[in-house]
């Protein structure tokens, strides 16, 4: 941060910088208080700017941070909202956006601006992971959701199997084969993916009749 290597630490009631050799504190920026816990970790963004963020109330902030005096750092907020409340997931970072869990459903943050750009579904208190422009949500009761469009269309669920369920199983082998699916769809390569795999069919079935 601002040209020097930190270790971040997220406390109880504050976000702290570290000289990494030494452990000195080289910030010390106040984060809310110590009621709540703060469990998702701080998100380094381009131009030395970190996202903090928790749930139960607080919600999230953006700092920028530049040299002090001292030979220590100085953090000024940019925003401040309760537009995104982390549990536990921190958010991932995509095309200008923040996309994460908010106290139980999906959303998108603008990060130049901190407004809400969208924000759907109900997950509870799960994880989410995103896959270019795709989102894999875990959601606390064992649901497996797979969300399209994470940053320009908003939440629409594809795919959803709850894990719970009898003889319902998720592998991740099938897990990965769906993401491929999306992914060739996404790029508009499926109609020649098919076309490729129904090749393939034939040649084999040619290949058994000649053999029989």
């Amino acid at each position: 941060m601002a040209g020097r290597p930190v270790v971040l630490s997220c406390n109880a009631a504050s976000l702290t910088a570290h000289d990494p050799a030494s452990g000195k504190i080289l910030l010390d920026c106040p984060w809310r208080n110590d009621k709540c816990p703060k469990a998702s970790q701080p998100v380094v963004l381009e131009g030395d700017r970190v996202f903090l963020s928790a749930g139960y109330g607080p919600g999230c902030m953006l700092l920028e941070v530049k040299a002090g005096a001292d030979e220590k750092l100085a953090a000024t907020p940019l925003w401040k909202n309760i537009h995104l409340k982390n549990q536990f997931n921190s958010v991932a970072v995509r095309n200008g956006f923040l996309c994460g869990m908010d106290d139980g459903l999906l959303a998108c943050v603008e990060i130049a601006t901190g407004q809400r750009k969208w924000k759907e579904g109900s997950y509870g208190y799960g994880q989410s992971l995103l896959v270019e422009d795709l989102a894999l949500i875990q959601s606390e009761p064992g649901d497996i959701v797979l969300a399209l469009s994470v940053v320009t269309a908003g939440c629409k669920t594809v795919i959803g199997a709850r894990c719970k369920q009898s003889r319902m199983f998720w592998s991740k082998g099938g897990a990965e084969n769906i993401l491929a699916l999306r992914r060739l769809h996404s790029s508009r390569r499926l109609d020649e993916f098919w076309k490729h795999r129904l090749n393939q069919h034939a040649r084999r079935n040619d290949a058994l009749r000649l053999s029989a």
